[in-house]
């Protein structure tokens, strides 16, 4: 009868940590359903913001391609900037060119009269946005913090985090709270 009982009782246990461990499981997955559902709507009023920026844009696409190089740069970084389109993995010459009527070479020229490449500009504007949000948002994970920051892998969100600033982000994070 005794051995009965235990038996029951390890059964009801096993059962509890069982029961427990899927509660954390959903619990764990409906947080990152609504991180996600978050960052949907960041994103879609994002774009809202962006669409109605543009409409009331007073410069014409003739007047932005006649622009010279350094003018165009600073017309584009400023409109990448304050619109946060490099938040957007897929944000590169293709948007510029989509939405201003610009070349490849004429965007290419522009970034280059100020020393640097669309790229390489669109990615130190991922990692200082990603350093903002590693110092202020220090529950969120590295991973989340990639792919908000507009990297589209952690593995390339690490990779040039630690070229620019010689220290992964964990321990950018780290060093800045002591």
């Amino acid at each position: 009868m005794l051995f009965a009982l235990i038996i029951i009782v390890i059964f009801l246990l096993g059962l509890l940590t069982y029961t427990l461990w899927q509660n954390d499981r959903l619990r764990r997955r409906n947080n990152t359903l609504s991180r996600q559902i978050a960052d949907i709507q960041q994103h879609k009023d994002m774009v809202e913001k962006a669409e109605k920026k543009q409409a009331g844009n007073k410069v014409s696409r003739s007047s932005i391609a006649r622009m010279d190089g350094p003018s165009m740069y600073q017309f584009l970084s400023q409109v990448i900037r304050e619109e946060k389109l490099f938040l957007d993995p897929a944000f590169g010459r293709q948007t510029l060119n989509n939405r201003f009527g610009l070349s490849y070479n004429q965007i290419g020229r522009a970034f280059s009269s100020a020393g640097t490449t669309l790229p390489a500009f669109i990615t130190d504007l991922r990692l200082e946005y990603a350093c903002k949000l590693l110092l202020k948002e220090k529950n969120r994970s590295i991973s989340d913090i990639a792919s908000r920051s507009g990297f589209t892998s952690s593995v390339s969100f690490g990779r040039s985090f630690k070229q620019r600033f010689a220290v992964t982000p964990s321990e950018y994070r780290q060093e800045a709270a002591k």
